[in-house]
């Protein structure tokens, strides 16, 4: 009787380890994406400092423009005299 439930148990374990194998499946397939065209941008300060006009000499300063864009992108950066436009030309 009790080779008889040995056997039942093993058996049982055996069918038990057969279901609980896996097979891996691979497969491909295509993934697409829409990028928009992007920038950012960035600026530092430009400090020129005190200025005496009668000096005659330019008082000059530096200042930085950092443009990130999308890959591909396009952009274009300009300088105007905004809210001076009657005064000195930039």
């Amino acid at each position: 009787m009790q080779l008889k439930i040995k056997l039942s148990v093993l058996l049982a374990a055996a069918m038990v380890a057969q279901s609980a194998t896996s097979t891996t499946t691979t497969s491909t397939f295509t993934v697409t994406a829409a990028v928009a065209s992007t920038c950012t941008a960035a600026t530092s300060n430009v400090g020129f400092g005190a200025y005496n006009p009668a000096s005659g000499t330019a008082n000059d300063a530096t200042g930085a423009a950092l443009v990130t864009c999308t890959n591909g992108s396009t952009y274009t950066v300009s300088l105007d005299a905004e809210v001076n436009a009657g005064g000195a030309s930039v």
